[in-house]
């Protein structure tokens, strides 16, 4: 089917490519363009599918920004699916799309590097953990470095021998009022993009089997030292004994608060500027011999985990080498297994002024913390250019227009001379004596 668009405007609505594995997501991708604003509803719940991780990508370049969100779906099964025509708020208005036939082949099954597994094992079940059923508020981590990410978890939790049904009540209404108290303000948020419809999964807690029913999952990144908080957070959910729905009441749930403590980077001259995370440096430069005068184009893509939002490359200056140009840039991020990673890529533009060999190296270098070593590591380009051809002239070089010509041996030591005047009392004098000699005419005919 290839890629179906709700509308051809500044908001769209894209569906992935039909046919496709069973191994590969389905996508549905919400575009936006020029615009930095991104606000987005609910993604549609697909019959057949399961959803999965979402991920962003944001181009900004000379032709403007487009922004990509894409949410990722799990078929179920092989088969022939229909996708049912859908609508989505993006940015406050409303884009449509048609939907469509998806067709699914079978394949092989993913490799374990990137499945998400259907269960896994805890050493131990967090202290809200009582009963039949909890309510669990968890990071992955309780101590980061300031800039390192860590993962955030609200899910409920309900045993598979419990002697009690649950259903959710309100679910929407109470998350819009329990997410305020979880986002702490000192900290860059990831949005695992969980809206509306929980996400469930197995799991093996102390030996007993749950469904996970997860409803807000996101990645924070320290903007400081302070700690961060995440106070108790409650729930309410209607519950009643197993085949009888006419008991039903309400029960309120209750999370464990807790903190998670960012630690200071090492000292470092620029420790306030660097971007924190277990990053790789890849460059590319075309062509690899350049002429004074033509462009060249200089490539850096970053990749890997962390956040790569905060990820930035110094503009270096003019010299009397290149003309340097601001760069476009782009950049892909995937939030998925409690992971954010992806690339960023900066595109430079390069017009060589001088004949020689050059290492790029002089013109830029970028220092990021890689919380895994513990370490700083700076990164320069380690690319070179033979530049041929004559030298193009730079704002230091004697102008060639002649209206400027030997100006620099002009000598500004000589008392300045203003002709204006001199000009302006020649004419008052020579406009006295045609004055008078009219009027000595006129006389002298009236006699």
């Amino acid at each position: 089917m290839g890629g179906s668009r709700a509308q051809e405007n500044a908001l769209q609505l894209e569906l992935g490519a039909s046919p496709l594995p069973l191994n590969r997501p389905f996508t549905i991708t919400v575009v936006i363009r020029n615009s930095e604003e991104r606000s987005y509803g609910r993604f549609p719940d697909l019959p057949g599918f399961t959803k999965r991780g979402t991920s962003s990508t944001t181009v900004n370049d000379r032709t403007g920004i487009t922004q990509r969100i894409t949410q990722n779906y799990a078929a179920n099964r092989p088969g022939l699916f229909l996708i049912p025509p859908f609508s989505m708020v993006v940015n406050g208005q409303t884009v449509r799309s048609p939907g469509g036939p998806i067709t699914v082949t079978p394949d092989e099954a993913l490799a374990e590097a990137e499945a998400e597994p259907e269960a896994e094992e805890t050493e131990a079940a967090p202290a809200s953990a009582t009963g039949d059923a909890f309510l669990s508020l968890q990071a992955n981590r309780r101590q980061v470095f300031v800039g390192e990410g860590f993962t955030v978890r609200l899910a409920f939790l309900v045993a598979d021998d419990a002697r009690q049904e649950f259903q959710f009540f309100q679910l929407n209404e109470q998350i819009a009022e329990i997410l305020p108290k979880i986002r702490p303000a000192n900290c860059w948020e990831e949005n695992f993009g969980i809206s509306g419809e929980p996400q469930t999964r197995r799991v093996v807690l102390n030996g007993r089997r749950y469904t996970e029913y997860r409803v807000f999952e996101a990645a924070y990144f320290p903007l400081n030292a302070q700690p961060v908080t995440f106070r108790k957070v409650s729930l309410r959910v209607r519950s009643h004994p197993v085949g009888k729905p006419e008991q039903a009441a309400l029960r309120m749930f209750d999370t464990e608060p807790f903190r998670v403590q960012p630690k200071p980077l090492p000292p470092h001259p620029q420790r306030e500027r660097v971007a924190v995370g277990a990053f790789r440096w890849e460059e590319n430069l075309q062509p690899a011999r350049g002429i004074t005068g033509q462009t060249l184009t200089y490539t850096v893509r970053i990749t890997g985990e962390g956040n790569l939002a905060g990820v930035d490359l110094p503009h270096p200056p003019n010299d009397e080498v290149f003309d340097v140009y601001p760069p476009d840039v782009r950049q892909s991020i995937s939030r998925r297994a409690g992971r954010v990673s992806g690339e960023k890529v900066f595109t430079f533009q390069l017009i060589p002024k001088k004949a020689g060999n050059y290492a790029l190296s002089r013109l830029l270098a970028w220092t990021a913390f890689n919380p895994r070593t513990g370490q700083y590591e700076t990164h320069r380009p380690a690319a070179t250019v033979r530049v041929t051809g004559p030298a193009l002239a730079s704002a230091t070089d004697t102008p060639a227009d002649p209206l400027y010509a030997n100006l620099n041996q002009l000598d500004s030591t000589e008392p300045f001379r203003d002709y204006r005047d001199l000009v302006k009392h020649g004419a008052n004098i020579l406009l006295a004596i045609l004055l008078g000699g009219t009027i000595a005419i006129f006389w002298r005919s009236k006699s």
